[in-house]
């Protein structure tokens, strides 16, 4: 019995030891990034590529970060709407300091047509997936 107690905390020590071993080879970096007002953000696995993805998107769903008052948020609405490239414009739901638009386009157009497009708007900044934001005209 004296033999199966020992054994039985030697493979806890060495297991012990083992996981913590393994645990402080682990590591993590946490970036933050601090997103400027009238940000627009998108979340799509397509849009990794911008080019190709604007290039065939004609439904481009994306969020606007701190739009401001419901007023700023009907300005850039109409901005967004005014465009003839633009079937119809929505704003939709508000989830914190995120706003949601629905963007239908009559045809696909190019990353450099939309970055032209958004700032137009009054938006200043494109952030896609989980990219660092970038000014509208350096997308």
């Amino acid at each position: 019995m004296k033999i199966f107690k020992t054994l039985s905390l030697s493979i806890l020590l060495a297991a012990t030891t083992v996981s913590s071993v393994a645990k402080a080879t682990n590591s993590y970096k946490v970036t933050l990034v601090d997103i400027p007002a009238k940000t627009v953000c998108m979340k799509h696995p397509e849009a990794a590529d911008a080019t190709k993805y604007f290039a065939s998107a004609t439904v481009i769903n994306f969020e606007i970060y701190k739009v401001g008052s419901t007023a700023d948020m009907e300005k850039i609405i109409k901005s967004l709407s005014s465009d003839a490239n633009v079937e119809s414009c929505e704003a939709g739901k508000i989830t914190g300091d995120f706003s949601a638009v629905t963007l239908s386009l009559k045809s696909a157009k190019g990353k450099a047509w939309f970055a032209a497009f958004v700032k137009k708007a009054g938006l200043t900044h494109i952030k896609i997936n989980n990219n660092a934001p970038v000014e509208a005209d350096k997308l």
